[in-house]
Formats: structure tokens, sequence, C-alpha cells
């Protein structure tokens, strides 16, 4: 979330603080990022980079909506780590989806349709606080109760008044900020016990437990003001505001305005980049040299005059399986490390850059027996290079339709044609080019989990004319057994 300096962002460590204290699932949180366990390379590299792939509002609005599935408990900024990997993975779980860590377009309609459920039994809306200048999250349904208070803000409680949330807003400066944290941690009631503090020149935060229920107030310093809010509520609440007051505290918004997340299903796909022509096709290339690029064969059949980039490219080679392109403009491709055989089973993930929009794609995949791999790939994927659970690439995909695959409904997995490591391997001429080789100047070898450093050498390949027909409609048919 960006806004007017650190005032303006919720800092994740002290929610998570406050919760930990209060809830045994969260436990761990108190530790911070830095202090968790190593995740799966692979997987959380893949995860990382298809998030990262989306537009900021995007990425806030994914978190956001997993706070309100009750499956992240951390600051909603855009910016991911191995919280938003797990909780991602968490709600697929519970949804009885594949836990990669990636979300595909059908589940991030189901993710927003879920949060729009929760959020709309809560009566939750970012409001324009009048009477202290604040934006805030108010779950208007719970707390229908509203008035005037004596530290220059608003009251809001619910019907009962077990739940009591306060604006503020005074003249202040930063010493007059630390006085107020002072005065708070100083306060000495029987049961009040203060499980999180943070102090920062701009902003404060003090959250903790009193006899019968638990509190979280935050104040932060700018533009000659002090403006905060603070949350009390019954114990026997914490089901629910415990995950609400997350969502509160990242709505804050002190003093300017924050990126307000939207609904991901609600936004209008990125417009398509223009193709070599009306009637054109893209597709995926690899880039293994400065001058070399490979894509399948099948797939550049009706594509003679390829362009990278808007330039013309050369048709240098063709086998039976790959081509070798040379582009115009040198490219400086990633190490690459290729697997000694063929992947086996679920825990694949396809990259390609052919995408409508532009970016690059990732998506899960599975291998299956006859040389086919299972995953759900849209019009661009021909050429796109799978790679195994070590990040090692395990093969490409040969030719699938290139049309767009019309479906009234979320896109299903299909069978694709499957180009193995060890073609790859010849055409790319391993020997001769170093490149290939898992290091780079002055580093030992790459890590087993860098699958995202494969995106720089993703190459895509605008094409004229109309996309190559097959016998059979490739992709459609899914081998004996499977749905």
């Amino acid at each position: 979330m960006t806004g007017t300096g650190t005032g303006a962002i919720a800092p994740a460590a002290a929610i998570l603080a406050f919760l930990a204290a209060a809830s045994p699932c969260l436990a761990q949180a108190e530790a911070g990022e830095e202090a968790m366990q190593a995740l799966p390379g692979p997987a959380y590299e893949a995860a990382r980079a298809a998030f990262e792939a989306l537009p900021e509002a995007d990425r806030i609005a994914i978190q956001d909506a997993l706070v309100w599935t009750g499956d992240y408990a951390s600051t909603a900024d855009g910016s991911f780590g191995p919280r938003s990997f797990e909780a991602i993975q968490a709600w697929q779980r519970r949804t009885r989806r594949p836990a990669s860590g990636i979300l595909d377009r059908p589940s991030l309609s189901a993710l927003s349709a879920a949060a729009g459920r929760a959020k709309a039994a809560a009566g939750f809306a970012l409001v324009a606080d009048p009477a202290s200048g604040v934006r805030i999250g108010i779950p208007q349904k719970l707390l229908p109760k509203r008035s005037p208070n004596t530290i220059g803000g608003t009251r809001y409680q619910s019907a009962d008044e077990r739940v009591t949330l306060d604006t503020r807003s005074q003249p202040g400066s930063p010493d007059e900020l630390r006085g107020l944290y002072e005065r708070n941690i100083a306060i000495r009631t029987a049961g009040r016990n203060v499980t999180y503090r943070l102090a920062r020149p701009d902003f404060f935060v003090i959250a903790g437990e009193t006899a019968g229920g638990r509190f979280y107030s935050r104040y932060a310093q700018g533009e000659g003001a002090i403006r905060g809010f603070s949350i009390g509520y019954d114990k026997a609440l914490a089901g629910d505001f415990d995950r609400i007051t997350v969502a509160i505290a990242n709505s804050f918004q002190p003093f300017g305005k924050a990126v307000e997340p939207g609904l991901m299903a609600e936004r209008p796909p990125p417009p398509p980049r223009p193709a070599a022509s009306a009637t054109g096709f893209a597709l995926t290339g690899l880039a293994v040299a400065p001058r070399r690029v490979l894509a399948p064969t099948a797939a550049l059949d009706a594509c003679p005059e390829p362009r990278i980039e808007g330039a013309a490219a050369r048709i240098v080679s063709k086998s039976r399986d790959l081509a070798i392109i040379e582009p115009a403009s040198v490219r400086r491709p990633a190490p690459l490390r290729f697997a000694s055989g063929s992947p086996e089973g679920s825990g694949l993930v396809a990259f390609f850059a052919a995408s409508e929009g532009g970016r690059a794609v990732v998506t899960p995949a599975e291998f299956v027996a006859e040389g086919r791999l299972v995953a759900p790939l849209q019009e661009g994927a021909a050429g796109a290079v799978v790679l195994d659970r070590t990040g090692a690439a395990g093969g490409m995909i040969g030719s699938p339709p290139l049309g767009r695959r019309m479906v009234g409904g979320p896109l299903p997995p299909a069978a694709y044609p499957f180009i193995g490591a060890a073609p790859m391997k010849d055409a790319a001429g391993l020997q001769s080019a170093p490149s290939l080789q898992p290091t780079q100047p002055g580093q030992g070898p790459a890590p087993a989990g860098s699958a995202a450093a494969i995106l720089p050498s993703l190459v895509r390949i605008e094409c004229s004319g109309q996309p190559p027909r097959s016998a059979e409609p490739p992709g459609i048919r899914l081998p004996a057994g499977r749905p």
C-alpha cells in the first residue's frame, strides 16, 4: 500500500504480534519474515513471479481478500513474501484447489467473491471521518452506533457496546506524539497487559489485553497533527474481530489517500499487445545464447517471418521438434539448468511470455504418460518452458492450440504435446554455449530454487498469418482415466 510516509502503512509486525498473543495459530508471527523457515524454492519462486506480474492494485486486493477469508494476518501492501505464499496455499487447500501458491483467473474471482461476502456481512467500507480527518475502514453493520468523542474524533460502537472504535485528531508535534505514547504505556489498570509496543518518530502502535477484552491502538504524526484510532472488543468476539482489526489497520489512512484495493473479478483484462497483423498469433521462445532462441518447430511452420520485439528475426535451422531463431538484437539469457530426465507427476510449473497482456504467465502443470503435459494453458503457450521441482528445465510445450479457447466458465486443464529436456539441450548446443551453465561471473552455482530466474530468457515471438492447424484438436483429449 502506498501512502504519505510510514504513518500511512500498518506495520505487519505490530498487527501480527498482537494477534499472535491472542491466537495460538499465529504464534510464530512475532519472529518476523526473516526468522521463518526456508520454503521450497521452485514453488515459491514460481508463485512470486506470478504474483509480481500482476498490477499493484490486484496484488493489494489479493492480500486484502485473504485477510477477509482468515488466511492472512499481515500488511496488504502488494509485496510478496512467505506469509503471502502460505496464505494463498492455505486458501487453496481449504477450497480444494492445488496448493501451488499461484492464483489463476477463476481462483482470483472465487477469492474475491469470498472476501466480498465477508465484507458485505460486516458492512465494511472505507469512510472519510469528518471529525478526525482520517480515512478508515468501518464494519458499519457491526458498529452501527456513531457519536462524537472527546478526543477530536468519532466513536463507532456495536449495538451492545461490546466493541468500540474511536478515531482521534489533535494538533501535535513528534515530541507530543512521543508523550502520547508514553502516557498510553503508563496506564495501569487491573488486568491490562500490553503484549506489543512499537514507537517510531512518526507513528506508534500499542496492542494488548484487558481482563475481558483486547485492544489495538495506532497513532501517526504529520502535517502538524496527530491522528489515529483505537479499537477494543470483548474476548468472546475475537473470532471475528481479530480478523477485522487487521482489515481496519490495513485500511487506515491518517494523511493522504492510499491505493485502494479493488475486486479482482471486476478489473478489466489488460489490453492485448499488438500482433504482427490483425490475423496474427504469438508463441513463446527461450533465449539460450545472445543470438539464439529456441521455439517449437510445429508452431513455427506457419510463421516463416517471425518477429521478436518488433524486429524481424531469422529462422536459422529446424529439427523435428525445435527450431533456432536469430533475433535482430543481442539478448542476455539467464543461466539455465536442464533436467537429467523427464519430469514426473505434479509439482511442475510452465512459464510462457506470449500472453495476451504481454506479461509472463506462470501456471501449474502435471506430466502424464505418452509425452503429454496437462495444464490450463491459453493462447501463446506454445514454447512454454516447463520447470521441475528443482527449478531445472524439464522440457517445452510443443504445439498447443494457438487460437483462444472459448469456454463457458473457468479454463480447464488439457493435455499438450511435450518436448523433453534432451532435445532442448541438443538444439541449444550446451557444450558451446557457456551461458547455459548455472553460474554467473563472480558467483557460485545458481540455487536450485531460482525458478523465476528464467523469466528474462522468455521471448515473445509474433507471427503474421493464421495459426497452424492439426488433424485433431491438440490439447483437448486427456489420457484415459483423467477427468
